[in-house]
């Protein structure tokens, strides 16, 4: 679908990414609400309903406790997904509640954040790495101190931090690979590159996981 807008009396002819793009959407809330390329109404109303929020004044807490009540979590939805395309197991509904919460905090799709968990724990809260990341989205202490985690080993403050932290990254690089790349090895990593994909096995090796397990639980979840 095409959408016409005018420019200096012409009218031009945008995808739905343009469109969104020049109706002032951050690439973050852009990716929020296309799916499959084209715009999801449900999604545009919620980013449209914060955004109206904000100009009267709620922030921090109280605006999300207002997008709360009008957007409560769907947490059937998965459900029924999971009825089409295989259940979830009892590690992935565990964390559920916690990842639509994050969601719908950080506007960054469910299936992303299924994906990294999957990538860095494996649904295992406390997992610890060699260099000392732990938790659910394995986050070293000064990522955890930065991102408001005072305990890396709780599920939904783990939940809650690593996609603020995945958040950051996109609004800092603007690209998914970039913004993995900085997740698993520091953003000062990436823009030692040049901003480009850091030139490491490790690095190749955790993109391709990551979005083979997106593949995986688009199927499952919205």
């Amino acid at each position: 679908m095409l959408f016409l807008m005018l420019f200096g009396g012409s009218a031009c002819a945008l995808t739905p990414f343009e469109y969104l793009g020049a109706k002032g959407y951050d690439g973050g809330e852009i990716g929020y609400i296309l799916i499959d390329g084209q715009i999801d109404s449900a999604r545009k109303t919620e980013i449209d309903t914060r955004h109206k929020l904000e100009m009267l004044g709620f922030s921090g807490a109280e605006l999300e406790t207002k997008m709360h009540s009008y957007f409560p979590p769907k947490r059937n939805i998965v459900g029924a997904a999971s009825m089409r395309s295989g259940p979830l197991n009892a590690a992935e509904r565990e964390v559920l509640p916690y990842v639509v919460e994050a969601s719908r905090t950080w506007l960054i799709r469910n299936a992303w954040i299924y994906a990294v968990i999957r990538t860095e724990s494996n649904f295992d809260h406390q997992a610890i790495s060699t260099r000392g990341a732990g938790g659910t989205m394995q986050l070293m202490p000064r990522t955890a101190r930065d991102v408001g985690v005072r305990d890396r080993f709780d599920q939904r403050e783990n939940i809650m931090g690593g996609t603020r932290y995945l958040r950051m990254m996109f609004d800092r690089f603007g690209d998914w690979d970039l913004a993995l790349a900085a997740y698993v090895a520091g953003p000062e990593t990436v823009e030692l590159a040049g901003r480009r994909i850091p030139n490491s096995p490790e690095v190749h090796a955790y993109l391709r996981n990551v979005r083979r397990f997106y593949e995986h639980y688009s199927k499952l979840v919205s």
